[in-house]
C-alpha cells in the first residue's frame, strides 16, 4: 500500500510513526515540503452526531506526486474535498496507468 499525501512538517515524524510496525505500507509518499495538510478538529456528542471544523487545506496532489507509482493494480483516491486531487492527476491517471476498473474516487464528506 502506497498512501499518498501532503502533510504539515510538524506532523510528519508522528504520521510515520503511525504506519511503521506495518511493514506493507510505503511512507514514503508523504510529502510534508508544502508544509501543508489538512486541520479537521472533531467533537463527538455520541455515535451519531458530532461537529467539524476544517481549518487548514492540504496541498493537492498533482500528478508529480504520483508519476512513479503508476504500476500500481489498485488507485483509491479519498479526499476530504475535492481539490485535494486535481481534476488534471485523475486524467494523469487515466492516460498513464493500465488501471481502467480499478480506480475508485471517494471525497469523503464533511459534515
Amino acid at each position: 500500500m502506497i498512501p499518498v499525501s501532503h502533510i504539515r512538517k510538524v506532523d510528519e515524524l508522528s504520521v510515520k510513526t503511525i504506519f511503521e510496525p506495518h511493514k506493507n505500507i510505503d511512507t514514503s509518499y508523504f510529502n510534508s515540503e508544502a508544509d501543508q495538510g489538512d486541520i479537521i478538529h472533531l467533537k463527538f456528542f455520541d455515535l451519531n452526531e458530532h461537529t467539524e471544523k476544517q481549518t487548514t487545506f492540504m496541498y493537492p496532489i498533482l500528478p508529480e506526486d504520483i508519476k512513479d507509482i503508476m504500476d500500481c493494480f489498485v488507485i483509491v483516491v479519498a479526499a476530504v474535498i475535492d481539490f485535494e486531487v486535481h481534476l488534471e492527476t485523475l486524467k494523469y491517471i487515466k492516460d498513464n496507468s493500465n488501471i481502467r476498473s480499478n480506480l475508485m474516487l471517494m471525497v469523503l464528506p464533511t459534515l
